[in-house]
């Protein structure tokens, strides 16, 4: 690379690289000389050094992803990547080189090496590639201290080898993997706010299911087996009113080897992970396919697909875009070898950040923002995908989750459901870099985000908590029946809405919660209800640690429902975490002995859960769609006293609505209360 003398540029910045960058605060501004292009510069890291009288006095490496955007962008937003009609193609812009090595199988020789042409419009590298073959990039790269050659898979593969050591060249639409009407979506939701959400792991879902053949349990087609406990389970689920099922990870991740695995070993030896290292994007993850090498996992992701879809049950998926497994030279670093320095999110030494736990991602830069785009549109059109949940969607920009919004609805043409984490965090937090899609952020999208103000107030503490805290927290169900706890049931309740007014004429957006505004939401869509999901503490879990311990099985089994009826009777999207039908534990062993769930508890909570669900599936008043309705129908009767809550919905002239009022009332304590209520004496009021 030759060298250059760089000028200083006092002009004033455009306005847009100026917002765009504002995190990176005053400085000097450097401009090549005129008649100089960045191009060339770009391929490999560009040094900058300060000299004085001959006398070298610092240096620094630029960070090329704006530079990268600016140049090549908008051309190769436009590029199909991937596999794609007899050719591969690869986004890399700064590789002096681009090879393509290729293999018969997935542990075989090599067959030959091809160079890759580049598109210098894009960035892109192409060239010709037989179906079935199994192949990897070789990517020439300039890094601060050498000059590599990086072997290294396809970042849009669709299949692997097993532990994604190679990328397999097919099309989805080949007949070989194609299983006849996976993607027929039942017809269960007009709006997001009716969806009743169960979050599934799948590999839980069956690996102690002796219904289901052992070479099935733990796999994607555990599914299949209608007739097993887990199916029976999932359909009558299904027939109370749960529309949608949630699966964890579920695309290619790097934590599980996925042979040699035993899903019925003990910790050390079954592999179990949640499946928050993603390695792959695009491609289902292997270790619960039956062969993780080739098609097989394609074939059985649909047929899982397609017998959840059988059940009646719309499939969604949790998806984590915020990081990958790794970055640099680690073995199973994918994208931050083929472009270095450009997917991940660098601080101001060129550090990779790690907010998120990992190599955090940014998709604030447009290929990153692509390939986020891309993946999801792939799940949605070739697996029949129905929503999406976004783990800390606080690191993406609003205006890329709008884009992807937009992009899923033109290529599905239907409205497909997005929710996620909101969480205000990190180097992103508080708009730091962009505009986030976090809670407070998000305002008339009509994606979702998860509430914490409710699941705390419901829960006691908050999910950070520890010994004596995560003990002595308490919350409205578990002894904590206080004003501020109730305040905040009632939030959740009234859907987080930030103008929804209470009966004292208090706004939602004016309770206090940890500073930040207890309602924030503009329309009910926005918002996702839970007090349990797979992170943290289940809620039987909650009640080891908060309920007193004399506490009888049967009162534990009642806060349960308790806890579970404040999500079903919250306007909002309704979010419930596999098992807390039935008082699911994680093995609190050293502060739950004694203290196991019952058998029969087990089935009246269960039984319990169903009704719950009956009953918000029976009407359109618990799955209000419009701010203006939940304002209009909604009250909540004064019953004097904060561990009583009574909940008041109108039911004149909505379509659904099924009953004129409907009238729900929470019971915090361990008496029975008497509860008067003017408004509604001489009423001829009837049990649900």
């Amino acid at each position: 690379m030759e060298e250059t003398t760089l000028e200083i540029d006092r002009a004033p910045l455009d306005p847009k690289i100026a917002e765009r960058f504002k995190f990176i605060g005053e400085g000097v501004r450097l401009n090549l000389p005129q008649g100089k292009t960045a191009a060339p510069y770009l391929i490999g890291n560009i040094p900058v050094e300060r000299w004085v009288d001959q006398n070298h006095l610092e240096h620094t490496f630029v960070q090329p992803a704006g530079a990268i955007d600016a140049i090549y962008a908008d051309a190769a937003e436009q590029a199909k990547l991937g596999y794609v009609d007899g050719r591969v193609s690869v986004f890399a812009p700064t590789a002096l080189f681009v090879h393509v090595c290729t293999y018969a199988g997935p542990g075989s020789p090599s067959t030959g090496i091809a160079q890759m042409v580049r598109d210098d419009r894009s960035g892109v590298w192409s060239a010709p590639m037989a179906k079935d073959a199994y192949y990897q990039y070789l990517v020439d790269v300039r890094l601060p201290t050498q000059m590599m050659r990086q072997r290294v898979t396809d970042p849009y593969s669709v299949a692997l080898a097993a532990n994604g050591t190679r990328s397999l060249a097919i099309s989805l639409d080949d007949p070989r993997v194609k299983v006849a009407d996976f993607d027929k979506t039942p017809k269960r939701i007009g709006a997001s706010t009716d969806m009743s959400i169960y979050e599934l792991h799948v590999r839980d879902f069956s690996r102690d299911d002796a219904t289901v053949p052992a070479e099935h349990r733990g796999k994607y087609l555990a599914f299949t087996h209608g007739d097993s406990n887990g199916m029976r389970h999932l359909r009558a689920l299904s027939d109370a009113g749960v529309t949608d099922v949630h699966l964890l990870p579920v695309f290619d991740f790097a934590s599980v080897p996925e042979r040699g695995c035993d899903p019925n070993g003990d910790a050390r030896h079954d592999c179990f992970n949640w499946g928050y290292e993603p390695f792959h994007f695009n491609a289902p993850e292997g270790s619960y396919a039956t062969d993780p090498d080739g098609i097989p996992r394609v074939v059985e992701f649909r047929r899982m697909v397609k017998a959840l879809h059988d059940a009646n049950l719309r499939v969604g998926m949790d998806v984590v875009y915020n990081h990958t497994t790794a970055a640099g030279q680690a073995p199973n670093s994918v994208l931050d070898r083929i472009v270095p320095g450009y997917y991940h999110r660098l601080d101001a030494k060129g550090n990779v950040e790690t907010s998120t736990c990992c190599a955090n991602t940014a998709t604030e830069h447009r290929m990153m923002a692509k390939l986020m785009r891309d993946s999801v549109v792939l799940w949605a059109t070739q697996y029949g995908i129905d929503s999406f949940r976004f783990d800390l969607m606080g690191h993406q920009p609003r205006a890329v989750m709008e884009d992807l919004q937009r992009a899923l609805k033109t290529a599905t043409g239907r409205d497909i459901p997005l929710i996620g984490e909101g969480w205000n965090f990190g180097e992103v937090a508080d708009g730091k870099r962009f505009v986030q899609a976090s809670q407070l952020s998000l305002g008339g999208s009509g994606i979702g985000t998860f509430s914490d103000r409710a699941r705390d107030a419901v829960r006691g503490g908050g999910p950070s908590d520890h010994i004596p805290a995560l003990v002595e927290a308490k919350g409205w169900i578990t002894g904590g029946a206080t004003q501020a706890n109730a305040d905040l049931v009632r939030v959740g309740l009234a859907g987080t809405l930030r103008d929804y007014t209470l009966a004292d004429g208090r706004k939602l957006s004016a309770i206090d919660y940890h500073g930040q505004p207890a309602g924030y939401a503009t329309q009910p869509s926005e918002v996702v209800n839970y007090v349990e999901n797979h992170d943290n503490q289940t809620l039987f879990d909650i009640g080891v640690l908060k309920l007193p311990r004399d506490t009888t099985p049967e009162e534990r089994a009642r806060v349960q429902v308790l806890g579970a009826a404040t999500t079903a009777f919250s306007q909002g999207v309704a979010y419930f975490h596999a098992g807390i039908d039935v008082l699911r534990s994680k093995s609190l062993v050293a502060d739950a002995a004694g203290i196991k769930p019952r058998a029969n508890d087990s089935a009246w909570t269960r039984d319990a859960f169903r009704d719950l669900l009956r009953i918000r599936a029976s009407s359109s008043l618990f799955r209000l769609r419009t701010t203006a309705d939940i304002q209009q129908r909604l009250s909540f009767p004064d019953t004097g006293t904060p561990d009583v809550i009574v909940g008041r919905l109108d039911g004149k002239g909505l379509e659904g609505a099924r009953f004129p009022a409907v009238q729900y009332f929470l019971n915090a304590s361990t008496q029975a209360r008497d509860v008067v209520l003017p408004a509604s004496r001489g009423e001829p009021w009837v049990l649900h």
